[in-house]
């Protein structure tokens, strides 16, 4: 359990995961700009918080559901914080990925490469006055049908060995990222859906810093 909650995590950042999922988006040649909407929300955003639902299935097959708050501001700086059902912390700051289980009182410190902005946290770090031309840049980006009171773009990392297979974005009605459904390079599906959503919310230096408490193992794996 403990050792699928850290790949959980890890996925949205730089990991796979191994269960298959065979659905495919449909395309729309012609729609309502949800490409132009999902621009403009980066483009504007210098900073976000929002509360998340992250839904995966393990390797047995039973759906798993983390909750927590996620924080964002450029340039360079995430964080997303398990809250349920129990606690870890994943931090990207100074070109580095942490992972903290105070559970296990580990925290392991790896560094990011071009990988990262093939997935859903490298999705969060194109905000800002470049977003369009790095958005194009990344990811081959096709327009899908509205449902479930959203409009949709689907976003395929042009990467070759990304992590991640498929990312699917949704956008509510006022053209904030509501949810995130990602397909993992094996075919996993996850699911985030965000709530309580802030956008240029004022964000504290201190909330992107972390000191891990005495006694912590510290680890950092070997790195191509």
């Amino acid at each position: 359990m403990r050792r699928f909650a850290r790949a959980a995590l890890l996925a949205l950042a730089c990991a796979a995961s191994t269960t298959s999922f065979s659905a495919s988006p449909e395309v729309v040649p012609v729609v309502v700009g949800a490409d132009a909407q999902l621009i403009a929300f980066l483009t504007s955003t210098q900073s976000l918080r929002a509360q998340f639902e992250h839904q995966q299935m393990n390797p047995s097959g039973r759906v798993m559901r983390f909750f927590g708050v996620v924080s964002a501001k450029r340039p360079g700086l995430f964080r997303w914080e398990v809250r349920k059902p129990y606690a870890q912390l994943q931090l990207i700051r100074d070109g580095e990925l942490l992972l903290y289980d105070p559970d296990l009182a580990q925290l392991s410190i790896r560094r990011l490469d071009a990988s990262v902005m093939g997935t859903p946290a490298g999705l969060f770090l194109l905000s800002g006055a470049d977003a369009a031309q790095a958005l194009e840049t990344q990811f081959v980006v096709q327009n899908l049908e509205p449902r479930e009171g959203l409009t949709w773009v689907s976003l395929r990392p042009r990467l070759p060995d990304s992590a991640t297979q498929l990312i699917e974005v949704g956008l509510d009605a006022q053209g904030r990222l509501s949810r995130l459904e990602v397909t993992d390079a094996l075919g996993r599906k996850s699911v985030v859906r965000l709530s309580q959503i802030e956008v240029n919310p004022v964000l504290p230096a201190a909330l992107f810093s972390f000191k891990p408490p005495a006694g912590t193992e510290v680890l950092r794996p070997s790195q191509p």
